[in-house]
């Protein structure tokens, strides 16, 4: 049995996809799930074709209400966290939808988290089929865009960072068509990364070569004017270009942002 169908036998979470039986015929392995819904990526798709974008934010409201203050899609990070987990592939495909529970699935690319570096199955595989590699790109962290082979699980707070904001925007926030197309549209948005911000960023983007556009942060409370000042807060933090910056999944939960049960926005 391979890492994938270990780590999903023993994850029991409310906003975990379940496991029901692993099956073994003919030296393959099938795996047998709960039966779930859409995924969050094809419910804003289809909404964004029939209703208005604010229509679409009052339906998705349920999705991103914090239950018991708590919102659904950190409270399994954290759990996946807490077990030596970290995903690396959060996105809105790979988060299914359960009546009003979302359920993160999909834990083909998941690693131990004390699994020793380098990561080198995962840049080998990302790019393997382009259109499911453009859409996972875009919820890829900086350091993973610049070949970084000891990341941690900083990168699945970004991504939640990036779905955040696509939850207000009902799109992308960074819809790149390269892995360099992603990392200029990152500094469209978040400015340039300095040494002082981010040296390791640096060296990274000289080993490959590569110079980082210039831009200068944009407000992102003007960027989102439908969003509170707290949940701007808790994305900025989330999306901050080096990983040590970024709240873990238990910190994120403790921000000012999910106080307030009945305004997620």
């Amino acid at each position: 049995m391979m890492f994938k169908e270990q780590t999903m036998m023993y994850l029991n979470h409310p906003n975990i996809v379940s496991i029901k039986e692993v099956i073994s015929k003919n030296g393959r392995i099938y795996i047998v799930m709960e039966q779930m819904g859409n995924n969050l990526c094809t419910c804003i798709e289809r909404f964004k074709h029939l209703l208005s974008e604010d229509q679409v934010r009052n339906i998705l409201f349920i999705f991103v209400q914090p239950d018991h203050y708590r919102f659904q899609i950190l409270q399994g990070v954290a759990y996946l966290h807490s077990h030596n987990i970290f995903h690396r592939d959060i996105k809105p495909e790979n988060l299914l939808l359960k009546g009003d529970v979302i359920k993160i699935a999909d834990f083909g690319l998941a690693r131990e988290m004390d699994s020793r570096p380098p990561y080198t199955d995962y840049i080998a595989t990302r790019w393997y089929f382009y259109v499911s590699a453009l859409l996972r790109s875009r919820y890829r962290a900086p350091e993973i865009l610049l070949r970084s082979d000891h990341y941690n699980q900083a990168v699945d707070l970004w991504a939640v960072g990036c779905i955040m904001a696509e939850i207000i925007t009902c799109s992308p926030l960074f819809p790149g068509k390269s892995e360099e197309d992603q990392i200029y549209k990152i500094c469209t948005v978040l400015g340039t990364p300095t040494k002082e911000i981010w040296e390791e960023g640096i060296v990274l983007a000289n080993r490959l070569h590569f110079q980082f556009p210039q831009f200068k942060p944009l407000n992102l409370k003007s960027y989102f004017p439908h969003a509170s000042q707290k949940a701007v807060d808790l994305i900025s933090a989330l999306l901050s270009w080096n990983p040590l910056s970024r709240p873990s999944a238990v910190e994120a939960l403790q921000f000012p942002f999910f106080v307030d049960a009945y305004s997620p926005f």
